[in-house]
């Protein structure tokens, strides 16, 4: 696995990680599902202690200051007291990715305790019956909840990502309440990517038209209560009402630096992955005011749906909405 590509400079300061694809889940909307196969038949299904503390050894060496721990499920592995020990012995930031059921152990709370600056835990419901069909795996919604619970507990700062689909978009306002009841001080909802399946989204996805009253009352309620709430992959042309920049992660995130690692692959650059993963409608998307920082929506929403469901903004009323 050489890391020595021409995407692997000194101005990326994320390095997101993957240690394999062994989870506890089986989540509905998993874009690495048929990744996970083709590493199940290649017998390298998760990388071993040794081969991953020699990537973090090498993304250290070149200067990066914060490191994403995620799968798969990084927590299900028996290595991963150690990994994070090893990460936090170097003073970086630490990230994980977590649906966060193992995180209800009190035993391996203590084990990580002050050594993870953000946990990104996984709700995809605002009860058992949403959120363990997504999960596909029974007692997970009460796992989680309890997970989150242990890491507030502790002063952990947790972040809450919920992926849309068929089953739980209806429920989106409930579940971002649920995240604030736990004391989640910041959440994410975003689009599914179906990493080029088009039947994939079709049959989970629901459409930018159907999701957008239940996004707006969330951002609606956000703004209301002052809650730190991100859109992925939704954009202010899927929308009808005008809401602050500083709400669309991908705004956000175009002016960041990060690079990603999937299992058996070099580094990549998100914002050049996107750029080739995404579509633009060049007759709407250049009358739009966000058109020069956005890299449109996913290609394969725009292969099924086409760009009939797409505003371009061209005009802002409240000029403070563009401020980040």
């Amino acid at each position: 696995m050489d890391t020595n590509d021409k995407l692997y400079s000194s101005k990326f300061k994320t390095a997101d990680i993957k240690l394999g694809y062994g989870c506890n889940d089986k989540c509905v909307h998993c874009v690495v599902e048929k990744l996970r196969d083709i590493a199940i038949q290649n017998k390298h299904l998760d990388l071993k202690t040794d081969e991953y503390l020699k990537e973090i050894d090498k993304v250290i060496s070149d200067g990066i200051k914060r490191i994403v721990v995620t799968g798969g499920e990084p927590t299900i592995r028996k290595d991963f007291p150690i990994i994070i020990d090893y990460i936090n012995s170097f003073g970086i930031e630490i990230f994980l990715q977590t649906n966060g059921r193992f995180l209800s152990n009190s035993n391996l709370i203590d084990k990580i305790k002050n050594k993870i600056n953000t946990y990104i835990i996984a709700l995809h419901g605002p009860n058992e019956t949403i959120h363990d069909i997504v999960t596909q795996s029974s007692n997970s919604f009460n796992q989680t909840v309890q997970g989150i619970k242990n890491v507030v507990k502790i002063g952990g700062n947790v972040c809450g990502k919920t992926v849309i689909s068929k089953l739980n978009y209806k429920t989106l306002l409930q579940t971002c309440k649920l995240y604030n009841k736990l004391g989640v001080k910041e959440i994410y909802i975003a689009y599914p990517h179906s990493s080029g399946e088009i039947d994939y989204l079709k049959k989970i996805a629901p459409t930018y038209t159907q999701i957008k009253p239940y996004i707006e009352q969330c951002l609606t309620w956000a703004i209301e209560n002052n809650i730190n709430l991100k859109l992925e992959s939704i954009l202010p042309c899927n929308l009808d009402k005008e809401f602050p920049i500083k709400y669309y992660y991908d705004f956000t995130e175009f002016l960041a630096q990060k690079k990603y690692k999937m299992l058996d692959e070099n580094y990549g650059s998100w914002e050049e992955f996107t750029k080739m993963d995404k579509k633009k409608d060049f007759s709407k998307c250049q009358k739009c005011v966000f058109n020069n920082f956005c890299n449109g929506i996913w290609h394969e929403y725009t292969n099924l749906y086409g760009f009939e469901q797409i505003r371009p903004i061209t005009k802002i009323h409240d000029k403070s909405n563009l401020k980040f």
